[in-house]
């Protein structure tokens, strides 16, 4: 049976989740559910993205990934998309274009529902479909054909004569701040020439770690890496860069090479 996975804005405090589950697990006892992240910021579709994109291909290829992310948005569509590595079904707002980054899908389709389920579409729209498929219907049946889906642009770092200027895109749970600079770019725009990263605008580091690990054990350091996704990232040696250096979803950070 194949692999469920959530991902959604509802957080763990009230019904909905556990309500979904259920859902799920009396119309497919057994099931293996996968809980990938309901601490979504709400509506924050390109954090969302950022936690989907960097997990899905580490599941089974037949797994289905049902994401729950801003559902109010009009218009009230919501749409399957089957990929070599996986199966999602989602709210049609453009969060799979930002989780599949430019991939070509090999299907897409609107998925059939009455208008009383989009109350509640995690549930009535998505939870339904995962459990049909998995159920042994085939993905085509549904819902009808679509050619593409929505599209929103990843916002990529500003590039200008010898600097580089990225944003926070995610903070993780030990309040380390993850940017949207990768590793190649850095490396193609430095040229290996020697980067000054201004984390705020007093607080600067002219090196990159290899890890988390520093010299000597002083708590405070600021570090700047290259987390496992190849992303720069800022950290505080045993501390919270998010509440020490006031880093949010948004903050700038700027990369000047010499």
């Amino acid at each position: 049976m194949s692999i469920i996975t959530l991902t959604t804005d509802l957080g763990m405090k009230d019904p909905y989740v556990p309500s979904v589950k259920g859902y799920i697990l009396k119309r497919l006892p057994g099931a293996s559910i996968v809980d990938i992240s309901h601490d979504i910021p709400a509506f924050n579709i390109a954090e969302a993205s950022y936690i989907i994109r960097n997990c899905y291909r580490e599941f089974p290829s037949d797994t289905i990934h049902l994401i729950s992310i801003d559902s109010n948005y009009d218009p009230v569509r919501f749409i399957g998309v089957k990929t070599a590595d996986g199966v999602f079904f989602a709210h049609d707002n453009g969060i799979i274009s930002l989780i599949l980054e430019g991939e070509n899908p090999d299907a897409i389709i609107c998925l059939a529902h009455k208008n009383e389920d989009a109350v509640f579409p995690m549930k009535k729209i998505l939870a339904e479909a995962a459990v049909k498929l998995a159920g042994g219907a085939s993905f085509e049946s549904l819902g009808e054909k679509m050619d593409s889906y929505s599209q929103l642009a990843n916002f990529l770092p500003m590039q200008e004569d010898n600097t580089l200027r990225g944003t926070v895109i995610h903070i993780d749970v030990f309040g380390n701040a993850v940017t949207n600079i990768p590793r190649s770019l850095f490396e193609k725009f430095g040229k290996q020439r020697k980067p000054t990263v201004y984390v705020t605008p007093r607080d600067r580091v002219t090196r990159i770690n290899a890890d988390y690990s520093v010299k000597r054990d002083d708590a405070g350091t600021i570090l700047c890496l290259f987390n496992s996704n190849d992303l720069l990232e800022v950290a505080i040696h045993k501390g919270r860069a998010s509440n020490l250096l006031g880093m949010r979803l948004g903050t700038v950070i700027t990369v000047e090479f010499e």
